[in-house]
């Protein structure tokens, strides 16, 4: 019985057209890979559409006919919940939307974003492995000397109780806007400015013979204040957040003393000592909080009203009762 025998070149070819055939379906399965981690839509795509007033309906469309990437932690969900995404989306984003991302052979699946990382714009602070939301307060402006000439000149500060309290001596605040210039950014302590006198708003060195007639009162008089003022700089580390444009983490080099603080960014708060002229109300804000070392309500010394310039013919006045 002969045996058949294949020609060497015919095994060849048929090897060569195998591998061929293999490869490229090797690469058509890698470009699918990447084109669907590409189109992947995450939770800064759900805030984006939100933010330009898409329906639900919309928008719940796009997530069931994409592969989706959310981060459906706790955190992350509540902050969606406060940057206005309905419970109608938040539920189909916990369904998972579209097919999950496809993963390549012999890679490890891709980890969720951090609990630590937000994404939506906004003011944070991690504490204890925790994000909080940060709420702006208005910067408060009062005025001290008014003219309906020359215009008036005021100070400025937050007023009342700050709006967060942190136990941590070391947080890290979260600064995620658009478009921002991180080096405007200031951190400082708070000092508390009672009252001031009508002299120390003296931007223009008038005579005090003058203030009644040019001001409506006289060089002595008290000036209730009541603001919590910027009084010196904290050093920072700030380290930008990767993959994350206009995300900055901003953490204090040195542990925080018990004591209230604001963050602001240049112009928006003038440091104690400072005055200024102004011709209306401040539109500005800032980041007010507090750091405690236990639950109880902190007791702060309210500084006295240094005494006056004593004038001849000038009348002085009681100093006003503080107000915190």
């Amino acid at each position: 019985m002969r045996r058949k025998c294949f020609s060497p070149i015919l095994v060849l070819s048929l090897c060569l057209i195998a591998f061929q055939v293999n490869s490229a379906k090797a690469v058509t399965h890698t470009l699918q890979v990447r084109a669907t981690t590409a189109q992947a839509l995450t939770n800064e795509d759900v805030v984006k559409m939100i933010q330009a007033k898409l329906t639900d309906s919309v928008v719940i469309a796009k997530i069931k006919s994409s592969v989706c990437k959310f981060d459906t932690s706790t955190d992350a969900l509540i902050m969606l919940k406060q940057v206005g995404v309905s419970e109608a989306i938040l539920q189909v984003m916990l369904e998972g939307g579209g097919p999950p991302a496809a993963v390549p052979a012999g890679q490890p699946a891709p980890s969720p974003p951090a609990a630590s990382t937000p994404s939506a714009y906004g003011y944070y602070v991690l504490e204890d492995g925790q994000v909080r939301i940060v709420e702006p307060v208005p910067v408060k402006r009062v005025i001290g000397l008014r003219t309906s000439i020359a215009g008036s000149v005021a100070v400025d500060g937050v007023a009342g109780d700050p709006n967060v309290r942190l136990k941590s001596s070391s947080p890290t605040f979260i600064i995620y806007q658009q478009s921002v210039d991180i080096q405007r950014i200031h951190f400082s302590t708070l000092t508390f400015v009672p009252s001031m006198y009508a002299y120390e708003f003296n931007i223009a060195d008038t005579r005090p013979e003058f203030f009644p007639s040019i001001y409506h009162c006289n060089y002595n008089d008290v000036i209730a204040v009541n603001l919590w003022r910027p009084q010196s700089d904290v050093n920072l580390n700030v380290e930008p957040v990767e993959g994350r444009p206009g995300m900055f983490k901003l953490t204090p080099k040195a542990p925080l003393k018990p004591g209230r603080y604001v963050s602001y960014f240049s112009d928006d708060i003038r440091p104690d000592g400072i005055i200024f002229k102004t011709s209306g109300d401040s539109e500005h804000s800032a980041l007010y909080f507090e750091v405690v070392v236990s639950d109880a309500v902190p007791t702060y010394e309210i500084p006295y009203l240094k005494p006056p310039m004593q004038q001849k013919g000038i009348v002085t006045r009681p100093r006003p009762k503080p107000q915190p």
